[in-house]
């Protein structure tokens, strides 16, 4: 996945982040699934998608509600959608 955003193939992210999604869900492990969710809200976030954004962000903190990654992931979206209220929460 990270590969992907990071040449620019929002669309072969989308697919690998989906996929990877799909996966973790099944065996019901909060890291890989934290992590998947994580990629997927990343996807999300870099193609302006901010409801998909939020939704994965959402389900992520909900497992894991002290990851990192989730929680600067979530601050960024919402400075990014201009509301910066909500990010000051996640800082």
């Amino acid at each position: 996945v990270l590969a992907s955003i990071v040449t620019g193939n929002s669309e072969d992210a989308r697919l690998h982040a989906s996929a990877g999604l799909d996966r973790a869900e099944r065996p019901h492990h909060r890291w890989w699934l934290t992590t998947t969710l994580w990629g997927n809200q990343t996807v999300s976030q870099l193609v302006g998608d901010w409801r998909d954004a939020r939704e994965f962000g959402d389900r992520g903190l909900a497992a894991a509600p002290n990851d990192l990654r989730m929680v600067g992931n979530r601050a960024l979206l919402e400075y990014e959608a201009g509301r910066d209220e909500h990010g000051d929460i996640f800082l």
